[in-house]
């Protein structure tokens, strides 16, 4: 359980903020109408049967490969380095040329599954690295999926030869909140992750504490206080302080 700790402030600190904590009902209604919210709530049992079929489809893999740009690949970072993975796994999230072909030499081709997520369809990074990774592997175009909320974009109308590769993420979701939809998820249940306690973990949230600490965010920028730092202790959440 993450728990909250704040440092004294000054009186008319703690005025303000009474006076938003109030407020919290007033707004409570639209933080409700967020996409993201409502992730929690899901039901993956046929999110399940998706990666069920994904996995019967592509065989034994040794090796997961996910390609995305920041929220698109940040949050299953996150999910699959916080709570560990059976499955080894790769991330390629940046175009510099060294890191890309330093991954791609790790990469048996008949043993490799690969993910590429992109939320427009459009992402031309993403979009680049598919060009050189089916380019340098051919076998790629065999073993992988697709995950987008735009089917029809750029990187699905180049590379996805059936529509069964096409994962559908929600278009209300975007980014970094993306964790708890198709984009955090698909790779995560991939990489063997228990997703039914993923979300139900998730399912104990509270607006409220979420509303407090935007609450003090708010405030301290108010003040000037404009930088936020995230510490983590401990080694596997370095990629959720990224996220």
């Amino acid at each position: 359980m993450l728990t909250s700790q704040y440092s004294p402030h000054s009186p008319s600190f703690k005025k303000e903020l009474s006076g938003l904590l109030k407020k919290f009902p007033v707004y409570k209604k639209n933080i409700e109408k967020l996409g993201f919210t409502s992730l929690p709530l899901q039901d993956v049992r046929e999110l399940r049967k998706t990666l069920v079929h994904i996995q019967e489809q592509a065989g034994h893999f040794e090796l997961l490969v996910i390609v995305g740009i920041g929220g698109s690949s940040l949050g299953a970072q996150t999910l699959i380095s916080a709570l560990g993975s059976r499955q080894e796994c790769i991330f390629i999230d940046n175009i510099d040329p060294d890191i890309v072909f330093e991954a791609l030499i790790k990469i048996d081709r008949k043993k490799t599954f690969f993910i590429f997520a992109s939320k427009s369809g459009e992402t031309i990074e993403v979009i680049s690295l598919a060009h050189v990774i089916f380019s340098k592997i051919p076998e790629a175009r065999k073993n992988c999926i697709f995950i987008t909320d735009n089917p029809s974009g750029t990187l699905t109308k180049k590379f996805a030869d059936d529509k069964e590769k096409i994962i559908v993420s929600p278009k209300n979701v975007t980014g970094r909140f993306s964790v708890l939809s198709n984009v955090g998820l698909v790779p995560a249940g991939l990489a063997g992750l228990p997703l039914e306690k993923i979300i139900e973990g998730a399912s104990h949230t509270s607006y409220k504490d979420a509303y407090e600490l935007a609450c003090y965010q708010y405030l301290h920028f108010k003040h000037k206080k404009n930088i936020a730092v995230v510490f983590p202790y401990c080694v596997r959440l370095e990629c959720f302080v990224e996220w």
